[in-house]
């Protein structure tokens, strides 16, 4: 329960965030939102992988952020349709919208000038 009420407030911070277009905010929500949900996710390899990568990560949207074209809200329902179907038990859906998750920065971030 409390891990539950934990991530609800961080995806409702995040939305508050997301409104107000706090994308620096959003990283440290993010990045907290995925070490609690994959420390509480009962599989071992993510609760000890995310520690070592989330570094990396956080650096790489810092730096990426700016160039970021899209609708903050939609991180927002991303994060709560990954929570919804961990709550459903739905692992499938879970891990279909991890793999999509990581892809997603790439799909928003501009072509490169030539």
């Amino acid at each position: 329960p409390e891990i539950n009420a934990e991530l609800d407030l961080l995806i409702s911070d995040l939305r508050a965030d997301a409104l107000r277009r706090d994308y620096a905010t959003m990283i440290g929500l993010d990045m907290r939102f995925h070490g609690v949900f994959y420390a509480n996710s009962g599989n071992p390899v993510l609760a000890s992988i995310w520690p070592l990568l989330e570094g990396t990560i956080r650096k790489f949207v810092a730096v990426a952020g700016p160039q970021y074209s899209r609708d903050f809200t939609d991180l927002v329902r991303r994060h709560e349709f990954l929570l919804d179907n961990a709550r459903k038990g739905d692992m499938r859906a879970v891990a279909s919208e991890l793999a999509d998750h990581g892809q997603d920065i790439w799909r928003h971030l501009p072509a490169p000038k030539k």
